[in-house]
């Protein structure tokens, strides 16, 4: 086959193959910010609205607010009151929902308005209702609410989403505060529809994408994907790609990717090994006073806490268009299979998916230098057969 000057196939345009992260990424931002996701907000707020009319009428038919009048306060807390200004604040929001529905035949995106509704519903009080009426009610409102805010997180700027938080959508929190809890994502796929990376579809950070869809930096394999959009008064953008910074960077090196967000003991003995100093001041001074050095400097989940604080960055570049190939679909990969985020073998041909020393059994003496994003070459009539490159194990520059 003939090559350039360097090296790279003549007359085939280089593939990009998503990772196994990429790909989750990729299947929850189609999911989130789909037409039948926002459809199913509407359906939960349609339910949360007739829900909570038949507790006012009971409030109301009972006549509850002869009981909760105050002659100096007025009627703050009747159920009259709420019905004035709650429950039109469940309307606004249903209505805003509405609103997003029609807007995406023009391809335009924006928030769900969730935050205004739960800000102006935590003016109110519901002493009117009875205490298990109310517990029933924000126990509803809430999970309304945490379903919405899985479309704000994918269509909000500035985007903050990074490896972490994906990976904690999928894989689900448990905690014993309800606050911190994730709902497990990935049983909804027992099967991922299959990505084409469209490496002539591009996109600049700040700049109108030229397609609907999710991007996928081209030079950062660790970077998160994010959702873009073409039409509508909310700017659509790429934002700047949330990554790891130098100390997240070598936590992969060290431990893996698929062991940062976990509670591993093995990033925990990274963090103490390398940086100790930083990793106890970080500690101490979320704790504060409950600062419990025995306790808090052994626990693992005080090490993936740190890297997700202390381990990411910001920082503009360029991106590719993923698309769905319709009807077609594969098995989720397991993760622990792949290695700091890198196929263990890819094909001549493809680009590279992280800078460093790479090599191919199908010629002697190939360990070489690749740039990320460089395309790997293919040495034709090689006993070995296809050319498959593959990371090196030995990532030392050669001596002189």
């Amino acid at each position: 086959m003939s090559t350039d000057l360097y090296g790279n196939p003549l007359g085939r345009s280089p593939t990009f193959e998503l990772n196994v992260w990429q790909k989750r990424q990729a299947t929850l931002l189609y999911h989130f910010t789909s037409l039948d996701y926002l459809k199913g907000l509407k359906q939960r707020i349609d339910a949360l609205i007739k829900g909570s009319d038949v507790t006012l009428d009971t409030a109301i038919d009972e006549g509850r607010d002869r009981l909760m009048v105050s002659e100096r306060w007025g009627g703050r807390d009747t159920a009259a009151n709420w019905s004035t200004y709650g429950f039109p604040a469940l309307v606004e929001w249903q209505q805003a929902v509405t609103w997003m529905i029609a807007q995406r035949t023009i391809e335009s995106y924006c928030g769900s308005d969730a935050q205004n509704c739960a800000g102006k519903l935590r003016e109110l009080s519901m002493r009117w209702a009875t205490p298990e009426e109310e517990e029933h009610f924000q126990r509803s409102f809430d999970a309304v609410f945490t379903y919405a805010s899985y479309i704000d997180g994918s269509i909000t700027r500035p985007q903050s989403r990074d490896d972490g938080a994906f990976y904690n959508i999928w894989h689900g929190v448990q905690s014993e505060f309800e606050s911190l809890r994730v709902s497990r994502h990935s049983e909804l796929f027992p099967r991922i529809p299959r990505y084409r990376v469209r490496t002539d579809v591009e996109a600049v950070t700040g700049r109108a994408p030229p397609r609907t869809g999710v991007y996928v930096p081209q030079d950062d394999p660790a970077g998160a994907l994010q959702f873009c959009w073409t039409g509508g008064e909310w700017d659509g953008s790429p934002d700047d790609c949330v990554t790891f910074n130098a100390l997240g960077r070598e936590a992969i090196n060290a431990v893996g990717r698929e062991h940062l967000w976990k509670d591993s003991p093995r990033l925990l003995a990274f963090v103490k090994a390398r940086h100790f100093g930083a990793f106890e001041a970080f500690v101490r001074e979320s704790r504060g006073k409950r600062f419990d050095p025995e306790r808090h400097l052994n626990d693992p989940t005080w090490a993936t806490i740190f890297i997700s604080s202390e381990g990411r960055m910001k920082r503009p570049c360029k991106w590719y268009y993923v698309e769905v190939i319709e009807g077609d679909f594969e098995e989720p990969e397991d993760e622990s299979a792949v290695s700091a985020g890198v196929q263990s073998r890819i094909e001549a041909g493809r680009l590279c998916p992280r800078v460093g020393y790479w090599f191919t059994p199908a010629k002697q003496a190939s360990r070489r230098y690749f740039k990320q994003g460089e395309v790997f070459p293919e040495f034709e009539d090689s006993a070995y057969g296809a050319t498959f490159w593959q990371w090196s194990p030995d990532q030392s520059a050669p001596k002189l």
